[in-house]
């Protein structure tokens, strides 16, 4: 995959979409296939996405979740691609991340992303 800092133009929308995920709101159907329209016309593998999901965008939000006051309109993209692109050159974030026990939670929800996904582009 593309270094991050050689392919913001392609990842600011798969991350947008991404972090409506992490909204203190209910994760509905229709905001999964709009997720899934986003992530459908990007030009990534669905590894690739299923990448930038669990190492770039979860990381840095599934906090939100937890907090009393949490986001839940939008997240401010400049923000959003900011932290992403901090965390992902920080090598002490990333360990520290990567062993969040709450990633496995998302395991269920990717997979349904995915199956719209693939439902879109086949």
């Amino acid at each position: 995959m593309t270094p991050i800092d050689q392919d913001l133009a392609d990842r600011r929308p798969v991350w947008v979409a991404l972090s409506t995920l992490f909204l203190d709101t209910d994760l509905t159907p229709d905001r999964l296939e709009e997720v899934a329209a986003v992530l459908a016309a990007s030009p990534y593998s669905l590894e690739e996405l299923r990448r930038i999901f669990f190492e770039e965008v979860r990381p840095v939000l599934e906090r939100n979740l937890s907090t009393p006051a949490g986001v839940w309109d939008a997240f401010d993209e400049a923000w959003l691609e900011r932290e992403i692109v901090r965390h992902r050159k920080s090598l002490l974030l990333r360990l520290f991340r990567a062993w969040s026990p709450r990633g496995f939670a998302w395991a269920e929800e990717w997979a349904d992303l995915r199956r719209r996904v693939e439902r879109r582009r086949a």
